[in-house]
């Protein structure tokens, strides 16, 4: 299968996931990134379209080097990292899909490339399989992102049921808690579509289960199954409040994976 880049980044015009097809998994090359307009529906035949409407790389700057998180952890096979605003280029496609130009970001972009499971492995199962994750935020670890005042993530727990045999509806039951170091504990509920091995969430509420949750809370959560299996899965989320937003992304596993 086609490696994937997955991203969570913020043009000045709209903010979420961005989806595309990934140039290197390698933690000693810089990845390419590529995305098909930011939300892409997963199920639009141009979900993973080449050309893409955008591509995103490193600035050309000696001062700049690039640091990836190589993470095998658990063997996800998945290469991550974040990249400041002022660090990156976005080169866009114009309408006519030939003459390109710049357009800047307007906060940090969190990225990852994901090999992704092959569909006819998800396809295997029968009935509800759960996904569950609880993570420290860090190097190393099985989260990163940030919030909207510039620190890192604290921690991040995510979980759902999924039923492969089904496509619209298949994921029930979600449920994403980000803690952070000065904007408190964010905490969502959500259900969610499956195209494939990629997964986007849909009806995300405040979890009114969690006391002093922050308020007032939406945005988008998808991710992308993984490993051989599909026993792995990354979500991304980027979740806005009046309070601030956060944004990252989250490796969980399996529950009692065969």
């Amino acid at each position: 299968t086609d490696l994937v880049s997955l991203t969570v980044l913020d043009n000045g015009i709209e903010s979420g996931l961005g989806w595309g097809k990934a140039g290197d998994n390698d933690s000693d090359t810089i990845p390419t990134l590529t995305h098909n307009g930011i939300n892409q529906a997963i199920t639009d035949p141009g979900f993973l379209e080449v050309p893409a409407d955008a591509v995103i790389t490193p600035v050309e700057s000696p001062e700049f080097q690039v640091t990836p998180i190589s993470t095998q952890v658990d063997d996800f096979d998945v290469n991550w990292g974040i990249w400041d605003k002022d660090d990156v280029r976005v080169i866009v496609n114009t309408a006519d899909r030939n003459k390109l130009s710049a357009n800047p970001l307007s906060r940090s972009i969190v990225w990852a490339i994901v090999n992704p499971t092959n569909p006819l492995a998800l396809a295997s199962y029968t009935g509800a399989v759960s996904y569950v994750g609880n993570a420290t935020c860090g190097a190393s670890t099985n989260c990163i992102g940030l919030d909207s005042l510039g620190s890192d993530l604290v921690g991040v727990d995510m979980s759902f049921m999924v039923d492969f045999s089904q496509s619209v509806d298949a994921i029930s039951d979600g449920s994403l808690q980000v803690l952070t170091n000065s904007l408190g504990t964010w905490a969502v509920t959500f259900d969610g579509d499956v195209e494939g091995a990629f997964a986007s969430m849909k009806n995300i509420a405040v979890y009114t289960g969690v006391s002093g949750a922050v308020t007032g809370v939406s945005g988008n959560i998808g991710g992308v199954f993984t490993r051989a299996t599909g026993s792995g899965f990354i979500g991304a989320f980027d979740l806005h409040a009046p309070a601030g937003y956060i944004q990252g992304m989250t490796l969980i596993n399996q529950d009692n994976p065969l």
